[in-house]
């Protein structure tokens, strides 16, 4: 269904906090929104103008991470006023939110397709935060190492601190093909993080029939392959596949909606946003939209996912 695997990068981030800070409920706010920030000013060469209009946009680590836009040779995709982002940041998680001095934390960082390319830009941000602080000048930190994680659990220690290992990255590689195995009639999506999703520009309040899930993960790995990819996936098997969903029925679910709060360093202003947490099982011939599931796993589905939303554990039944 497409020209080539999507290579991705998984890399994990490994912290020594130096300085106390009380971090929000929800993690991925704060670094998402500090990480921005410091890549605009390290990256920018011309920081009174526009990303669209500047001249160094198709250069810029930054424009290319925050300001996606589709690069040549993907004309047909167009059409779409909103392109997902090459990158994932998946917070640390858990409850506790005040980090003492020498309290260790982790966090990972995924590039998808050739963002790639800007992990050292993004490794020279995180070290740049840590000097400054996380969250409004505290919390500042160390980067114990950065390990980068390919498939089948291969690991490699790429940086320790301050130090980085030259030697070739381990990438995963998402791949679309039907594998030949037993027919899979039942999965469970465990939601780790909040899902966000939109139909007809409403949020959904409540847990998603698999046809509007389905229909979201799919269109995003279809732009992530255009845009960031070394390929398309083919829009007539994907529309195929699509009529196939309405045979998909929900057994059971337990998701409830998470309401949160984050402070857009933007727009500075205070935003509500939210999403599903818990698990949802769905039933039916599922076995075509395991491969897109499973990419799912790392690529995560709906909005938000560069603060970590969408992220979920699949066990296929």
């Amino acid at each position: 269904m497409v020209t080539a695997p999507l290579p991705v990068g998984l890399f994990r981030f490994d912290l020594t906090v130096t300085e106390d800070v009380a971090l929000p409920p929800y993690k991925g706010f704060a670094f998402r929104g500090v990480f921005g920030t410091v890549l605009r000013e390290l990256a920018c060469v011309m920081p009174g103008e526009q990303c669209q209009r500047c001249p160094f946009r198709h250069t810029c680590t930054y424009a290319y991470l925050f300001e996606t836009s589709p690069a040549q040779g993907v004309d047909g995709f167009r059409r779409f006023s909103n392109f997902p982002r090459p990158y994932i940041l998946h917070p640390p998680m858990g409850d506790k939110r005040l980090f003492r001095r020498y309290d260790t934390m982790s966090f990972a960082f995924v590039l998808i397709g050739r963002a790639s390319q800007c992990l050292p830009q993004v490794i020279t941000t995180f070290e740049e935060i840590g000097r400054r602080g996380i969250r409004n000048g505290s919390g500042r930190y160390m980067i114990d190492s950065v390990t980068a994680i390919g498939d089948e659990g291969l690991a490699r220690v790429i940086y320790r601190k301050g130090v980085r290992n030259g030697t070739a990255l381990p990438l995963k590689a998402i791949s679309l093909q039907q594998s030949e195995s037993q027919t899979i009639t039942d999965v469970t999506l465990e939601f780790t993080t909040p899902l966000l999703l939109e139909e007809r520009g409403k949020i959904q309040f409540e847990p998603p029939r698999f046809s509007l899930l389905f229909e979201h993960l799919a269109r995003r790995i279809m732009l992530l392959q255009a845009v960031h990819g070394p390929g398309c996936v083919e829009i007539e098997q994907l529309d195929s596949l699509m009529e196939c969903t309405s045979a998909v029925e929900t057994k059971a679910t337990d998701m409830r909606w998470q309401s949160m709060e984050r402070i857009s360093n933007r727009q500075q202003a205070r935003i509500k946003t939210g999403g599903l947490v818990g698990s949802i099982t769905f039933s039916g011939d599922l076995t075509p939209f395991v491969p897109y599931l499973q990419a799912g796993e790392l690529l995560h589905v709906g909005k938000s996912t560069t603060f970590g939303f969408g992220a979920y554990k699949l066990t296929p039944e």
